[in-house]
C-alpha cells in the first residue's frame, strides 16, 4: 500500500490513483483512512480547483460510507496493492 500512498502523494489530482487507494484501504479494513483520502481529495480539489470529484469517485465513497461492500465499485483490475 505504501506504492499507492506515495502515487496519491505524486499526483494530487488523479482521481484514479486514489479511488484505488481507497479501495485497498477498505478491502484492509481501514474504512476511515479510505474515507479520510476521499475527503482530503475533495477538499483539495474544491479549494485548488473550485471542481468536485467524478460521479465514480462520489459513487466509490458513498458506497464506503453505508459500509455495504458492493463488487461494481470496490473491485478494480487495475488496483494498486
Amino acid at each position: 500500500m505504501g506504492e499507492a500512498v506515495a502515487l496519491v502523494e505524486e499526483h494530487p489530482y488523479h482521481e484514479n490513483v486514489h479511488a484505488q487507494l481507497m479501495r485497498a484501504l477498505y478491502a484492509s479494513g481501514r474504512r476511515a483512512a479510505a474515507l479520510e483520502v476521499y475527503r482530503s481529495l475533495r477538499v483539495r480539489m474544491s479549494d485548488d480547483l473550485g471542481i468536485a470529484p467524478s460521479p465514480t469517485t462520489r459513487s466509490l465513497h458513498h458506497v464506503m460510507l453505508q459500509d455495504k461492500p458492493d463488487d461494481r465499485y470496490l473491485s478494480s483490475a487495475g488496483a494498486v496493492r
